[in-house]
C-alpha cells in the first residue's frame, strides 16, 4: 500500500495546507482532489507495509489559478436600479458577490447574488458598519438595540468582521456593549485567531481583557475547509507574525500545543522559514524532538526546506 500526502510548499502564500490518500500497492498513479488553485505543492509517496514504513520520495507542482468572470456589462438604468450581467467563471462557483458603492465615496453596501438555493443567514446592518469601520454607525445600532452576537452566512459576528477588517475603535465599542468574544465562525475561529493572523497586538490585548480564551482550538484554516486545529498561537506561528507571537507567549499561551497533525510551534516555524520565531521558542525550551504524524522532526524538516539558521 502507498500513502500520497499533498502539502502547501514552504514558499507559497498559504499556510501548511494538507490532504492525504492511500492506494493500493499495485497501483501507480492517482488524482489528488479538493487542491487549492494557483498553489505550489509538496507530494510526498511513502509505501507501507505490514509492520513498518518505507521510504518517501517527493515531487512539486503548482495547481492552475481559477478563471474569474468577464465581461461585465451595466445596462438599462433606471432612477433606482441598474442591470448588470457578466459571462460564467469556470468551475462551479457556489456564489457571485457583486459589490456597489458610490464613485465619489460613501458607506460600501453588499448585495450577494445566489448562485444556488439554500437557507442563509443574512448579514445585519452591524456586519456591514463594522466592515467600513463605521464607529459612530456602530455605537448608534447597538443603542438601538441591535443583537452583537448575530452571526452572517459564515457564522460571524459583528465583532469578528470588525477584527478581521481591523476595526479596532468598532471592537472596542462592542466589547463594551457586551460582545462576546469567545463565539465562533463556522470553522470554529474565534476574534482572537482573526487578530493573530492579522498581527494586531492592540486588538488581542482588548479581546484578552475581556476573557476571550487564548487557547481556542479551531476546526479550519481561513483559506480551507480542511481540518488543522490550530490556536492562535499557532496560527500566529504558522503565518509568521513575530509581534503577535511574542504577545501571546507574554500572555500566557500554550508553547508546546500541537495541531491535528501533531506538528508543534517548532515544527510550524521551520516549515515556514521563520528563524527569529525559531530562536524565540528554543529559549522557551520546547521539545525539539517531538515529532508529527508522519514521523518528523523539526530537525527533519529543517533539512528538508534548507533551514540555515
Amino acid at each position: 500500500m502507498f500513502e500520497v500526502l499533498a502539502e502547501v510548499d514552504a514558499g507559497s502564500d498559504y499556510r501548511s495546507l494538507y490532504c492525504t490518500t492511500r492506494i493500493g500497492g499495485q497501483q501507480n498513479r492517482v488524482v489528488l482532489q479538493k487542491l487549492k488553485p494557483n498553489t505550489l505543492y509538496t507530494i510526498t509517496l511513502s509505501s507501507l507495509y505490514p509492520d513498518v514504513s518505507g521510504c518517501h520520495v517527493m515531487g512539486r507542482r503548482k495547481t492552475k489559478p481559477l478563471n474569474t468572470m468577464r465581461n461585465l456589462r451595466v445596462y438599462d438604468p433606471a432612477t433606482s436600479t441598474l442591470n448588470v450581467c457578466w459571462d460564467h467563471a469556470e468551475g462551479n462557483p457556489h456564489w457571485c458577490k457583486p459589490f456597489y458603492a458610490l464613485t465619489a465615496g460613501g458607506l460600501e453596501e453588499l448585495a450577494q447574488g445566489r448562485a444556488g438555493k439554500g437557507h442563509e443567514r443574512p448579514r445585519t446592518a452591524l456586519h456591514l458598519a463594522c466592515t467600513s469601520g463605521q464607529s459612530s454607525v456602530v455605537a448608534l445600532l447597538i443603542q438601538w438595540k441591535c443583537d452583537p452576537n448575530a452571526c452572517d452566512k459564515e457564522g460571524k459576528t459583528a465583532l469578528i468582521k470588525a477584527v478581521q477588517c481591523r476595526k479596532e475603535a468598532c471592537v472596542t465599542i462592542l466589547l463594551k456593549q457586551g460582545a462576546d468574544p469567545n463565539l465562533e465562525d463556522d470553522c470554529q475561529n474565534t476574534a482572537l485567531h482573526y487578530a493573530a493572523l492579522a498581527g494586531n497586538t492592540s486588538t488581542a490585548a482588548k479581546l484578552l481583557h475581556y476573557n476571550v480564551n487564548i487557547e481556542a482550538i479551531n476546526k479550519s484554516t481561513v483559506f480551507t475547509i480542511l481540518q488543522y486545529n490550530f490556536t492562535p498561537f499557532l496560527l500566529a506561528v504558522s503565518d509568521n507574525k513575530e509581534e503577535m507571537v511574542k504577545f501571546l507567549i507574554e500572555n500566557g499561551a500554550n508553547v508546546h500545543a500541537v495541531n491535528k497533525l501533531q506538528r508543534s510551534a517548532l515544527m510550524l516555524a521551520v516549515h515556514h522559514d521563520s528563524p527569529d520565531i525559531v530562536k524565540l521558542l528554543l529559549q522557551k525550551h520546547v521539545n525539539i524532538d517531538s515529532q508529527d504524524f508522519l514521523g518528523w522532526s523539526a530537525e527533519r524538516y529543517a533539512c528538508r526546506n534548507g533551514f540555515k539558521q
